[in-house]
């Protein structure tokens, strides 16, 4: 009885084992990039890599991993290599918990930060980072002290989520592949050399339907028979000119002769008054009724010194004033 109990037990451990090593294989080959459909993590240990991007193309590469807190302190610890951005832990409704930076370097990086969560509940983990140069970024996510694994429910919706999300191809429907930003990439020989016979292909069959069509154009249409019209002789019929009397000497009369019209007058335009100056006064009036105008064009400037008001002209002229007997100052026009 002993010997069987101690049986089961092995076997038990055994596959407890293979279901979380099948289920970190799972884990890391799904690696999502949407928040809406993060992957489960069944073990306190994430593997992940982060491909290059293409020249000019400034984009971060987003990892989703969602799991579940228990009460108590969550320890996060990141060991990055080649890696330039941030990993960040957020409670329900992408409330943030935690950030910890990633800095790249010729040797990998290790930070930890530390999570005091009050209540269970399910936390999602984002990496967001890209590779410093043309090789791939690699992270190890490890989780201590209130971890706990992501519940049935949470794994199989993951599942669920990573069979509908669709697959965006890289390529273009004319079969020519093309960057992350929209930069065509050039095709290999073979498939330049198909891509070339069959644009030539298209290129002759476009030059003969066009040719077909010039030499149908350029054919003489018959001309219509072109009618005759005789038309009649005009008759030329000459005019006879008629000379205009000349009036005799000394009977002419003044209504004959052309009456000369007086030259126009040009209107004399008004001279406009000019624009009045707008001129602007210094105004102080003194509580015992004095009342002080100057024109702010003569007046170099104004100061205030050991409680007296100095006024100083252009002309070197300075007139000196109490502030206490002072009871209003004003520029106006």
């Amino acid at each position: 009885m002993h010997k069987l109990s101690k049986g089961q037990k092995q076997l038990e451990t055994l596959i407890a084992t293979l279901m979380l090593v099948f289920a970190a294989t799972i884990e890391v080959a799904t690696q999502s990039t949407d928040v809406s459909f993060p992957t489960a993590v069944v073990v306190n240990e994430i593997d992940g890599r982060i491909l290059p991007r293409d020249i000019g193309d400034a984009r971060l590469t987003r990892h989703f991993y969602i799991f579940t807190g228990t009460p108590g302190d969550l320890v996060v610890t990141v060991e990055s290599k080649n890696l330039n951005g941030d990993v960040d832990v957020f409670a329900t409704g992408m409330r943030p918990l935690a950030k910890i930076t990633l800095y790249a370097g010729a040797d990998s990086s290790t930070a930890t930060k530390s999570i005091y969560l009050r209540r269970q509940e399910s936390l999602i983990l984002r990496v967001e980072a890209r590779s410093m140069n043309d090789a791939e970024g690699t992270y190890r996510i490890r989780f201590d002290g209130a971890f706990a694994p992501a519940s049935g429910e949470m794994i199989a919706q993951s599942e669920n989520n990573r069979l509908t999300v669709p697959v965006v191809s890289s390529k273009q429907p004319s079969g020519r592949r093309v960057t992350s930003v929209g930069g065509t990439v050039e095709a290999d020989s073979n498939e330049a050399k198909t891509n070339e016979v069959i644009e030539t292909k298209d290129k002759e069959s476009s030059s003969s339907a066009s040719a077909s069509v010039a030499v149908a154009e350029s054919e003489p249409k018959p001309s219509p028979p072109v009618e005759t019209i005789t038309t009649p002789r005009p008759v030329v019929v000459r005019a006879t000119r008629t000379r205009p009397r000349r009036p005799r000497p000394g009977r002419v009369r003044g209504d004959s002769l052309p009456r000369r019209s007086a030259p126009a007058t040009k209107p004399v335009p008004s001279p406009t008054p000019p624009i009045p100056t707008i001129s602007t006064r210094l105004i102080i009036e003194t509580r015992d009724g004095e009342r002080l105008e100057r024109e702010m064009s003569t007046v170099r400037r104004i100061t205030v010194e050991n409680g007296q008001l100095i006024i100083v002209m252009k002309d070197g002229k300075s007139q000196k004033q109490s502030m206490t007997n002072v009871l209003r100052m004003a520029i106006e026009p």
